[in-house]
């Protein structure tokens, strides 16, 4: 069954697998999506699976054909959705717990856009910068920020991660 969601049986009905992203993380020429397939093929591979099905994993890794995959990185997939995080982030701060939770979970997820090594053109790391300072205010962006940690929610979340 895992080897069945790595394989594309069709080219939009499995579009973004979890072998999707990870093949085109494998391939990608970002470093940070790179290894953060390869990290997670060895996992996989260095799992409870049985020798047949490890050795299936090795042979579709090995034989991916790097030319051949025009899918997005998960990182590229993440800056797309920048446009939605800052508007998150601008709405009207007198919402309610979720609402400035989720307003500071995308301020966040910004955080991360910004601190990791981007080579898309219009997602540089400066270019997200800027853009933070244009459409937030840099201000209000770092007091969005903090409310993290303030949270109930993420409070809650934090001192009992497990799931029951």
């Amino acid at each position: 069954m895992i080897i069945s969601t790595f394989s594309y049986q069709s080219e939009i009905a499995n579009h973004h697998t979890l072998g999707s992203l990870l093949i085109n993380g494998y391939v990608s020429n970002d470093v940070v999506a790179s290894w953060c397939s390869s990290s997670g093929f060895s996992c996989l591979i260095g799992g409870h699976f049985d020798k047949t099905h490890k050795e299936e994993m090795l042979k579709m890794v090995i034989s991916i054909d790097q030319s051949s995959i025009n899918g997005k990185t998960l990182m590229e997939l993440s800056t797309d959705l920048l446009k939605n995080l800052i508007s998150q982030v601008c709405l009207d701060s007198d919402t309610d717990d979720r609402g400035r939770l989720i307003q500071s979970l995308c301020a966040f997820v910004l955080c991360l856009c910004i601190s990791s090594y981007n080579k898309i053109g219009s997602y540089s790391n400066d270019s997200i910068k800027q853009l933070i300072c244009k459409e937030i205010n840099i201000k209000s962006f770092q007091d969005i920020r903090k409310r993290l940690s303030e949270s109930e929610f993420y409070v809650k979340a934090f001192q009992n991660p497990q799931l029951k």
